[in-house]
């Protein structure tokens, strides 16, 4: 689906202080990437917002920061304000439903004509920034080094993780939400429910930060339109595992980078063979198990 069937789907409201720049051109031209900073919240966190926006105008001056916040009364897909750095999207503001809200939030940027200049999404949670968890690792991140950095890559989804978690989840199911995770809700569609899933695949550890492209945003949109947010959050919990996911079956795997400015809570060496060593992960680490000889073997497969 591209843009002008979001357009019709969508009925948006916009607010934003002066018009976009024009939208880039077509064809495989090398073109000046443009990063926009979403910045995963929610109203629980709302005291945090000044912060978060302090922080978005050190790290990004003149750029686009919004912190992506949901709200099921919303009278349309989404609300997005410039000004306030805020993009609202009509979905439930509750930790389970993240991948609604981080897809929903993808295609209001996808949708929206003040951002059609948009070429990348550097996707971070608010935590990161304003609990200080790792340092300075988010502090000092500048985006117009990123920029340049950008510049000529090839890739649509990057991550400075070597992102590549491994997920084996048919040898290693997930736990059950309701004693192990977040949703302790009797009343949660995930309540005791694990899982469901029978497949080897890549993703990018959400809470590290990911960077994805036009291109990709794109293909999370074709794989979920807005008709299909109930089966979206049947289907996947965990915000990072929904993408990763979704672009793997459209061909796309993440690219292990480490940008200029771009956060690096790990403080890897970039060879990448050390990288794979000492950086590798898989959501079966509370087993305290690392799989990388698997994720060395899916990387290195056509």
């Amino acid at each position: 689906r591209g843009m002008g069937a979001m357009g019709r789907a969508t009925h948006a409201t916009i607010h934003h202080l002066h018009a976009p720049p024009s939208a880039p051109g077509g064809g495989e031209k090398l073109q000046q990437p443009h990063i926009l900073v979403m910045i995963l919240s929610c109203h629980h966190y709302a005291q945090h917002w000044p912060e978060l926006r302090k922080w978005g105008e050190t790290t990004h001056p003149g750029g686009t920061v919004l912190i992506l916040v949901g709200d099921p009364a919303l009278d349309a897909a989404y609300h997005l304000s410039l000004q306030d750095s805020l993009l609202l999207v009509k979905s439930s503001d509750a930790y389970e439903d993240l991948p609604e809200k981080v897809v929903r939030g993808l295609q209001a940027i996808n949708d929206s004509p003040a951002l059609q200049h948009i070429t990348h999404v550097y996707k971070l949670d608010d935590t990161n920034i304003f609990s200080h968890e790792h340092g300075d690792a988010y502090a000092n991140v500048n985006v117009t080094l990123m920029e340049l950095g950008l510049l000529g890559q090839s890739g649509n989804f990057f991550t400075p993780e070597t992102g590549h978690r491994i997920l084996l989840c048919g040898d290693h199911p997930m736990p059950f939400w309701g004693t192990d995770f977040h949703t302790r809700d009797p009343a949660s569609y995930w309540y005791n429910r694990p899982w469901p899933c029978s497949e080897t695949f890549v993703f990018a550890g959400g809470g590290y930060g990911y960077i994805l492209s036009r291109a990709a945003v794109h293909a999370i949109e074709a794989q979920w339109p807005l008709s299909s947010m109930d089966e979206l959050s049947r289907t996947h919990f965990f915000e990072d595992i929904a993408i990763g996911q979704t672009l793997f079956h459209a061909g796309i795997v993440p690219v292990a980078i480490q940008l200029p400015g771009m956060a690096n809570p790990f403080g890897c060496e970039q060879s990448r063979l050390d990288y794979l060593v000492k950086c590798c992960w898989t959501l079966d680490d509370w087993k305290g198990t690392a799989l990388c000889p698997d994720l060395v073997t899916i990387l290195a497969a056509p």
